[in-house]
């Protein structure tokens, strides 16, 4: 009845770092296109003017830039969060797993 116990709850972990794991690719892919767009945005910036042409910022390219640097620092600390609570929940894994362990040599 306890290893049953345990595994049930070693399985909802596994289970709930599967989706964590698969969150993070999904925010990962995200980054590297909002990286890759930025750094077209920033270039068309930068490209548009010559050594002395006069300088008239694009409004609504800058606040594209401004938006997408904010969303790519949200999305880097959300995998950050996401890795840390993947680490937590591998610890408790490993720990659901000496339980069960210890549990069978009990057993015997």
């Amino acid at each position: 009845m306890v290893k049953e116990f345990i595994n049930e709850i070693r399985d909802d972990m596994i289970i709930q770092k599967s989706s964590i794991e698969n969150s993070i690719v999904d925010i990962e892919n995200s980054l590297k296109e909002n990286k890759k767009f930025l750094e077209v945005l920033m270039k068309d910036k930068d490209d548009i003017f010559t050594e002395f042409s006069p300088r008239d910022v694009n409004h609504r390219n800058q606040e594209q830039i401004d938006e997408l640097e904010i969303k790519i620092n949200q999305d880097e600390k959300k995998i950050e969060d996401y890795r840390e609570k993947l680490d937590k929940l591998n610890c408790k894994i490993n720990d659901a797993d000496k339980a069960l362990i210890e549990l069978e040599e009990l057993q015997k």
